[in-house]
Formats: structure tokens, sequence, C-alpha cells
């Protein structure tokens, strides 16, 4: 059993999402959207200047420090080496963290427990007991902490029972999809790398059948997914390869390949000669077998609704909720912390169609935002965040756009993380599911400035220790990308009150999936019970309500991260700058979460705590 930090439930698996910021942009509308939009594989690029490889600073470190960091150094190799596509995405240069390479391979999914992963934790856990937690310096605590909670909180799961309530095809961030743009991002260094990506592809068959065995599992426990879930994913899986001979894998391999200019032109030829027929003989197989295989298990799913559907999926979703989230609050405590945020923030609305009588003909109008350049704009938010949080590291970005065949499966926008040696920042558009003007600005802000690219290579530049560039912590990084989107909108150019009105239409909408997320996946809704809770905002038609439950059926747990982390980011904001008052300093304040850095809430507040931020 690999051992990586990802929740215990998504152990079985090359958790691919772990690469992805994979952000739904939290539009107005009701429920995600899809066309025909054709995108191709245009490109628009900043800066292609990479960083130098992370070096931590020489210091004084006393003997249980450098303990402390050989160990980290040890689960930080492990973690990266699971697989071939996780290193190659987490490490560009391995040879600098003396990590050698293997036979490249997709991972192994595990289509029965192993104890060998509990047993892990396990060791996990009694390391992190022996060290002296008072010789560590203070930025080590920090790390302890965190490997501290993430220990405790994946040993509190009964992976054994519960292990098959895990999803690996979830229906808007499954692997099915995530694979082939995770392939399209496979960047050739060497030569060495175009033998790895060429081995993995011809991978996808024994990959893609260990998944298809892991379903049959799951369908065998009962545990199998609706057939309206299991339609979305063979839809998906057949818009990918619905055109063999223009396949993005096969369309996106002369740009990559240019990447290694002292190539012969023989040399190019043969490496284009054989990703056509690893595409052709491999991965259009494996999916033609995925779906044939989903295709027999139609039917076998007994549960039409949510996690609470089925016989400890409540247990299941709390747990996602601790793990997914990093909060210690429990489903009742969310429902009624986005109960009432629904409630103020419809109450403040209201006020302000009141008091300006005008505001509604604006919001109307998709009021202008300078530019609708994704470029300009990610340059036109990095100048504008100087007021309220510190100065971004780079200027280096490269905006590409979702090939057309996978517009209905993937998120509107999703930044990939870079390797924890390099500074690429690369974000994907979906055309398919984006507008321009407001929509596309507060996106930018979400995915770039002061979104996941900023924090993602803020956090970097403070030297972190390299196992925490490898955690993930979706609630903080959701969190933070969504209460920055929200934040932004004061950089816009807006009137007062329209950027107020789009700020609280946002989290309205959010906080109302958010809910949902709850209720179907806790408490128990139905398709019906949705519907109803939708029409008292004015949402309840049909198809809305049938596409926000699928949904949330498919990805469950899924829009918490963003609607409870940012309310929490919120909180805390505003509890600082009470407590300082006209003292109050946000570039500081901000500078201070950013240094903190990703991790589990109940760790940031006591950080902030110390740094006399809260009480």
């Amino acid at each position: 059993m690999k051992k990586t930090y990802m929740s215990a439930a998504m152990a079985l698996t090359l958790c691919a999402s772990m690469m992805l910021g994979a952000c739904s942009a939290s539009g107005s509308s009701a429920a995600p959207s899809a066309s025909g939009t054709e995108t191709g594989a245009e490109t628009e690029t900043a800066s292609e200047t990479a960083s130098p490889t992370i070096v931590i600073p020489e210091q004084e470190l006393s003997e249980e420090d450098e303990r402390f960091d050989e160990f980290c150094l040890e689960e930080f190799k492990e973690s990266v080496s699971t697989d071939t596509l996780t290193l190659h995405f987490d490490v560009a240069h391995p040879e600098n963290f003396g990590i050698s390479r293997t036979a490249a391979t997709l991972g192994d999914v595990y289509t029965e427990y192993n104890p060998e992963w509990q047993e892990s934790l396990n060791e996990l856990r009694e390391t992190l007991d022996g060290f002296d937690y008072e010789k560590l310096s203070e930025d080590r605590q920090l790390t302890w902490d965190i490997l501290s909670a993430y220990a405790d909180i994946e040993l509190s799961l009964d992976a054994e029972k519960l292990y098959y309530y895990d999803e690996p095809l979830q229906t808007s961030s499954g692997l099915h999809s995530i694979l082939p743009i995770l392939m399209t991002e496979y960047t050739f260094y060497s030569e060495e790398d175009v033998e790895d990506y060429l081995a993995l592809l011809e991978d996808f068959p024994r990959y893609f059948g260990e998944i298809l065995t892991f379903e049959q599992k799951k369908s065998e426990a009962g545990l199998f997914m609706s057939d309206s879930c299991l339609d979305e994913v063979i839809s998906a899986c057949e818009d990918f390869i619905s055109d063999p001979e223009n396949n993005v894998l096969l369309l996106d391999f002369p740009d990559h390949i240019a990447e290694l200019s002292d190539l012969s032109e023989d040399k190019v030829q043969d490496y284009t000669d054989r990703n056509t027929a690893a595409v052709k003989e491999s991965v259009i197989p494996a999916y033609e077998t995925l779906i044939e295989g989903l295709k027999a298990l139609r039917g076998t799913g007994t549960n039409e609704g949510g996690l609470s559907g089925f016989k400890d999926g409540r247990t299941y979703y709390s747990y996602l909720i601790r793990s997914n989230v990093g909060t210690d609050l429990t489903a009742s405590e969310i429902r009624t912390m986005l109960a009432d945020a629904i409630d103020d923030d419809l109450s403040e609305f209201r006020e302000l169609m009141t008091s300006n009588k005008d505001l509604m003909n604006s919001l109307s109008s998709e009021p202008s935002v300078g530019t609708d350049d994704p470029v300009e704009m990610l340059k036109m938010l990095q100048e504008a965040l100087k007021s309220d949080f510190p100065e971004a590291v780079t200027d280096e970005f490269t905006v590409n756009y979702v090939p057309e065949a996978l517009e209905e499966s993937l998120n509107p926008a999703f930044y990939i993380v870079p390797p924890v040696d390099i500074d690429v920042n690369t974000i994907y558009l979906n055309n398919g599911q984006l507008g321009g003007g407001a929509d596309l600005f507060d996106t930018l802000a979400h995915e770039g400035y002061p979104g996941h690219l900023y924090q993602m290579t803020f956090f970097k530049s403070t030297d972190p220790n390299p196992v925490r560039l490898v955690m993930n912590f979706t609630g903080y990084e959701e969190g933070w990308a969504t209460y920055v989107e929200n934040y932004s909108y004061t950089f816009a150019g807006l009137d007062k009150d329209v950027a107020r009105a789009y700020v609280l239409n946002q989290r309205i909408v959010l906080n109302v999936y958010g809910v949902l997320d709850v209720l179907i996946n806790y408490f128990g809704y139905t398709l019906e019970d949705t519907q109803t809770f939708l029409g008292y905002f004015g949402w309840g038609d049909d198809e809305t309500s049938k596409a926000v439950f699928l949904q949330i059926v498919g990805n469950p747990c899924s829009y918490l991260p963003y609607c409870v982390g940012s309310l929490q980011f919120q909180e805390f904001y505003d509890d600082a700058e009470q407590i300082a008052g006209d003292s109050f300093d946000p570039v500081e304040y901000h500078k201070t979460v950013l240094e903190i850095g990703p991790c589990y809430f109940s760790v940031l507040e006591d950080r902030l705590e110390q740094a006399g931020y809260l009480r």
C-alpha cells in the first residue's frame, strides 16, 4: 500500500486530483452548464522562466530539529515515489532529492482493503510521538502539529469497513476525466520523461482494468453509483474517445515534444509514431473496456441519493468533512452555519436592492471589468491586490483551454499545482462552462491572483518543509481562493453597491449548494426535497434541480471546502479586524495567513492566536 498524504479512503488509487486546484467557478448560474464551444489548443503565456530548485536556508539546528528534518524528508520521498505520475508532477528533478526513477507506472488500484495503510498510519503516529516537541523550532512544531492532526483524522476512519465508499470515478473530478488533462500537461524535461510518458499511456489498460475491478467490488458490496451518475461517467468517457484521429493526446503531442529542442527529426517522428500507437492501441481500448464494464453494472446501484442512503454513509461523510474540509465542525453545525450565512446575505441583498433602485438594471447589464482578455485580467489583479495583500512573488503563468472533448466533464476552471522544485504555473479555462466579464474575472481571481496561483507560489517562497508541499488541504486551499475571489470585487473598478451585490450573490449561491451537500449526503434529502429547497430561491425548475442534485450525489463533500472554508477565512479576518481596531493592517494579516500555509483550520486558528490576531 502506498504511503502518501491524502485521505485514507483515496489511498487505493493514484489521487490525480491532488495535483489540481480543481475549482468550480461559483458563478450565478444555479447549476453547472456546458456547450459545444470550440476551444482548440490555444495557449496564452505571460512568462515561461522557471524558478530554481527550492533550497532551505542553512541555520543553527538542534539535534531534534535535524532528526525531525530527516524524518520529514523520508516521508516526502516515500509520498512522491508511489507512482510515476505523482513523482513527475510533484518533483521536476527527483535526483536533487535523492530519489531514483523506477519503471514507469500509473500506480496500483487496490481492489481489496490492504492493512498496510493502517499500519503506516500507526507507524506515523508512533514516530511523531517519539519527538521532543519542546525541542523543535517553531516552524517544525507547526509541521509536527499538521502531521499529528493528519494522523489522528485518518486513524479515526474504519478504513476496512468503509473501503468501498470511495469513488475514483466521481462525475466531475474522476480519474477518467483528470488523467487526460494530466497527460497533456506532462512536461518533457528530458528524453527519459518521454519514455516514461509513453510507458504510462501503455499502462492505461492495466490501470483502468483495476479501476473496473474496484467498481465491480463496490457493486458486490451494494455501494455502486446510481444509474444517473453512471450515465454521466460513461458519457464523459465516450466523449473523450469519440474522435480517435483527433484525440487531444495526439493533437497536443507535437507541442510537447518540441520542448526538447535537441532531438533530431527522425527521433521526433519516432516518438510521434509511438505516441499515436499508444493512444490508439492502449488508451482508447482502455476507455472502451471501462465503458463496457461499467455498462454491465447498470442497475446494480441500490441508492439514487446521497451517501446518507447507504448503511454507513453518514459516518463516511462525517469523515470527509474532517479530512477534505479540515474542520472539526459536525454536519449539523455546518448546516446551521451555512443557513445563517444565507439568511444574513439575503437580508443584506434585499436592503441593497431597496436602497438602490437602479441596482437591478446595473446587475442585468453585465458591468464591464475593463477587459475580457485573461492574461490582461490576471495582470490587473496582480497589481491591484497590493493594497490589501503582500506583493505577488511571481508573474509567471500560462493560460490554457480545456479540450472540447472534455468540456462537459470538467470544472469551469482549475489551476495545476506545479512541482515543488520549479515555478511553472498553468491555469485551465473551460470555455464550455465560462462566460466573460464578471464571470471570468472572479474565476481568474480564484485560480490566479490572489487565489490558488498566488497562494501556492507565496507559500513556496517561504521555503517550507517539502513534505508540506505534497499534503492536501482542500479546505484551506479552496477556502482561501473563494474568500479572495469575493474580496477581489473591490479591485474590479465597479460601483460599490454593484460589487457588493455580486459578492452577496456569489456567496448565497455557493452556500445554497453547500447546505444542499449536507442535506443530501447526511440528512437524506431526495430530488424532490432538493427541488422544493431550491424553489425557495427561485431555482426550483426540474432541469436545474436535477443537475444540482446529481452534481452533489456524484461528488459528495465537493462544495464544502469552498463555502465552509471561505466562511472560516472571513470569520478569522472579521475577528482579527475587530480585535485590532484602527491598527489593523490587512497586508500584514494576510501575510501571516499565507506564511502559516495550508493546514487544518484548528491549526490555523491556533497560530493566528499565537500571532495576536485572534483570542
